[in-house]
Formats: C-alpha cells, structure tokens, sequence
C-alpha cells in the first residue's frame, strides 16, 4: 500500500489498508447510543430557491439535535439552471453547510462546484472540510462507455476514492446518472448487473452503503428500483436523494433499500423492518426534507464476502 494511500486513511479514520474501523463503532455503548441516524435531504425547486440554506439548517434542526449518537447527512446533487428566472445563489455552500455540522455534530456529504464543476465533498462533525473532491463521470447511459465505466468500477473498491469513510461508516458513491455503471435486462424482469461485467460482478464490495445523489427527480422507477435493490442486496444499505422539480414530493425524491428491497420513501412509506425507525421531517416552508432512518450498528457491519453473488 502506497505511503499516499495510508496517509489518506488516516485523515478519514479508516484504518491504513482500507477496512473501516469496526472497533470505533462498536464502543459506542447501548441504548441510542449504539443507533446510527443516517438522513436523507432533498429539496424543493419550484419557483425561486431563496433562502435553502435557512431550509436546510431548519430541518437538520429537527432531524438531528435530539440524537446523542453518531449521524450522518447526505445530500441531493447541487441544482444547476440555465433559467435566469430562477437563481441557484442561496444554494447552500460549504460555510453554510460547515456551521451546521458544527451546530449538530453531524457529518455531511454533499455537492458543490468549482471551474471544473461540480464535485462531491464532505465536512466532517467538527464542521472541517475533508480532502475530498468527486467529478461525475457520466450522466447517462450513452456516455456510459467502457473506458469511463472501467474507471468508475475501480474508484468503486474498497480502497477507491468512492468508498469514503463518514465517521466510522464507508460510504460508496454514485453521482446522479452514474447508477447507469448498471443496465437492466429488459426480458429478464429488469434485472440489473453491472455494465460491461459479468452478471456475478459485485460493485462496491465490501461497503455497507452505497449513497446516490441526484440532481433532479428521475424516470423509469421499473428499472431505477431493480438497480437500487441490487446495490443493496447482502444486507447492505442503498440511499437514493435528489431535488423535487414539482409541486409535490413523491416517493421518488428519497428512497432507502436494505437487503434487496425498498423499506422507506420521502412521501412516508415503508416496510415493517424491525428495529428500523424513520422519521420524515421538513422545514416549516416545505423547501426541505429530510428522511432520518436509525439502523442498529450491527448492521453496518459486514464482513468481506457477505454480499450477493448471484
């Protein structure tokens, strides 16, 4: 391993060699304290998006400041429009975004842009930004060709820049359209693999979430959810955020998946997992939303080779 590549375990916490450090989840004593709250943000972008940021502080506000044990925040694709009629300013930036996770203890991750474009990042509990910048590598299925797709898989491993440490928890990353590193075969009831791959090929193996963050609501949920159920088969986790485009939220705004299959949406519903809670807050102008889920530690950790093989 690269005296690079160990420096940069060490910064995330995750331990030198690319395995996340189970030990620091496990001291967390019990009760609450031994629950995980991961939320989900969406937003809202009918009319103009003034004032997102108060939005956002509002519901995090709701979502996390009664939670003694560690959490976690991850948020939709940054809103870009060409439309002079809407402004994209009050977007939240990383200041905003910084005092809150200094204000709730709370790790986020989250879109922004630079002259390249836009890029995930992250800001640690303390509010300090995190050595991370993450390009989209493809946005739809057409431009998902094997030279681009082969460098997303590799960025997908465990020890890839995708894979990244949130506190304790390995994240995996999809950016927007880049869920298209998967296809879906249409006589085979939409069954989703990775492109280019055989069909046994596991992406992200060995992470124990795998976050997407979108831009605006997506279509053709027939496939979009074969391809979150797959990603989340093994008793993994899969988180789907995005921005509402319309006048209402909808189940398709923010999605959660465990082992295989759909447990909660943002319009409320949900299976009857046990010892899963959710909590659906929003902020008093209906701009943002947050869907808080609290999973036991024990199933964030996994062991190499738990997942899917089939």
């Amino acid at each position: 391993m690269s005296l690079q590549l160990a420096k940069r375990d060490r910064v995330y916490g995750r331990e030198p060699g690319g395995s996340y450090n189970r030990s620091r989840l496990r001291k967390t004593g019990s009760g609450r304290e031994c629950t995980y709250r991961i939320g989900l943000c969406g937003f809202k972008l009918s009319g103009n998006p003034s004032g997102l940021a108060d939005s956002l502080r509002e519901a995090a506000q709701l979502a996390f400041h009664d939670f003694p044990g560690r959490k976690l925040l991850l948020m939709p694709g940054r809103w870009q429009t060409n439309d002079k009629r809407q402004s994209t300013s009050s977007w939240p930036t990383l200041n905003p975004i910084a005092r809150i996770a200094r204000d709730q203890c709370l790790p986020i991750l989250f879109q922004t842009f630079d002259t390249k474009g836009g890029f995930y990042t992250a800001v640690s509990a303390s509010g300090k930004r995190l050595p991370l910048k993450i390009y989209q590598e493809f946005a739809t299925s057409k431009e998902a060709e094997p030279a681009l797709v082969n460098r997303l898989v590799d960025e997908c491993r465990l020890e890839g820049k995708r894979a990244i440490d949130m506190d304790g928890i390995t994240v995996g990353l999809l950016i927007c359209g880049e869920n298209n590193v998967l296809v879906n075969e249409q006589r085979n009831h939409n069954r989703a693999h990775v492109r280019f791959r055989p069909k046994t090929f596991d992406l992200f193996r060995g992470v124990p979430v795998i976050f997407n963050g979108a831009h605006t609501t997506m279509g053709e949920w027939g496939k979009l959810q074969r391809r979150f159920e797959f990603l989340s088969k093994g008793k993994r986790w899969a988180f789907y955020a995005t921005n509402s485009n319309k006048k209402t939220w909808g189940r398709s705004t923010l999605q959660a998946y465990y082992d295989g299959r759909r447990i909660a949406t943002s319009n409320g519903s949900q299976s009857q997992l046990k010892r899963i809670s959710t909590n659906l807050v929003r902020s008093r102008n209906d701009r943002c939303i947050i869907l808080a889920l609290d999973i036991r530690v024990q199933r964030l950790l996994h062991k190499r080779g738990d997942y899917h093989s089939d």
